[in-house]
């Protein structure tokens, strides 16, 4: 009999661990999405080196979902960034040189990647970090390079996945490229959207149209970081009023649901003990 039970309870056992790992696993595809990026720069003071180039592109896709009856729909967005930049090396020699490059938070770990002058770079180490103050914040991706003298290519690709309420903020951290020794020569971001439209900006784009715009730069110390707003599209046969209000998921929830489920196994595992001493001393 106690053995018929205990199989009972470790079925019990397992399901609720079920229950939780699929709870979690839905819980990192409904995050909210990053909204803070930047240029690279040096971790360390280097006189000789610094960033002459770069080049940012960021295109975004948002689809309106309704996960289940009786819930709002939530904007599902996905960002793609593609980036190169162009560090110059006038020190004479080689110069070994950590460099931090700032990404979205929450980002699709198989789309990351670094290449250096073409070669696969792997990077260090990674760090949270939210100088803004406000919103999902960014993770620091420090590579260490060995820096050739003259020209060298860094190559940087990621997507970062999320969901959004109706109008989404996004910032390019511009300001910390002010820590290279010179000035960027040339440097230019440009952002497009699927499903959307641009409604604002902190700097005048260069270029720019309901759904792409351009910001072009030559020989700029950045004394102000880039934000874009945009709206999306409402969802099908949904009146507007219907997807104003809808808001990021709350990061409480899959805790919340973590110590119900630990709670129960707990439980569970006492409710076994007592009923094995209770079976000893009756007999």
């Amino acid at each position: 009999m106690q053995l018929s039970f205990s199989k009972i309870a470790i079925a019990k056992l397992q399901f609720l661990l079920l229950i939780l790992i699929i709870t979690q696993a839905h819980a990192v595809t409904i995050v909210q999405i990053g909204d803070s990026a930047g240029l690279p720069y040096p971790d360390v003071e280097q006189m000789n080196v610094f960033l002459k180039e770069a080049y940012v592109q960021i295109d975004t896709t948002s689809e309106w979902q309704r996960s289940a009856s009786g819930f709002e729909p939530f904007n599902q967005i996905q960002m793609e960034i593609r980036a190169r930049y162009l560090i110059q090396n006038d020190a004479g020699s080689a110069v070994d040189l950590p460099i931090k490059i700032p990404l979205p938070t929450r980002l699709l770990e198989n789309s990351l990647s670094f290449t250096f002058n073409g070669i696969t770079q792997n990077y260090t180490s990674v760090e949270y970090a939210n100088p803004r103050k406000s919103g999902t914040g960014l993770d620091l991706y420090t590579i260490d390079l060995k820096v050739p003298v003259g020209a060298s290519t860094i190559e940087v690709n990621a997507i970062s996945a999320g969901v959004g309420s109706s109008e989404i903020d996004f910032t390019i951290m511009l300001t910390d490229a002010s820590k290279w020794s010179k000035p960027v020569e040339k440097l230019v971001i440009s952002i497009q959207l699927a499903n959307g439209l641009i409604t604002g900006y902190s700097i005048q784009p260069s270029k720019t149209t309901l759904k792409a715009a351009t910001w072009e730069f030559n020989n700029i110390r950045p004394t102000q970081d880039l934000t874009v707003t945009w709206k999306t599209e409402p969802p099908s046969k949904t009146d507007m009023s219907d997807f104003v209000k809808v808001q990021p998921p709350s990061p409480l929830i899959p805790p919340i649901i973590a110590l119900a489920a630990g709670g129960a196994i707990i439980g569970s595992i006492a409710y076994i003990r007592v009923k094995r001493k209770r079976a000893k001393s009756v007999n």
